[in-house]
């Protein structure tokens, strides 16, 4: 399955029509407003960050995973 995921990364960043953005939901449950910030510059004036955003973050649900 990682293999079939990183070929799918791979063939959109080659792709000129697709603009890509990768966050890591580890990272954005360690610094949800940092991501929040650097999906807002990404996605533009159409995306409007505010709390309602933010509360839908729950590190609380977040599980660590070895694989």
């Amino acid at each position: 399955m990682e293999q079939h995921c990183q070929q799918v990364r791979q063939t959109l960043a080659a792709s000129p029509r697709v603009e890509l953005l990768e966050i890591s939901y580890a990272d954005l449950v360690a610094n949800p407003q940092l991501l929040i910030d650097e999906l807002a510059k990404f996605l533009g004036d159409g995306f409007m960050p505010g709390p309602a955003v933010l509360s839908r973050i729950r590190p609380q649900l977040h599980r660590q995973r070895n694989s």
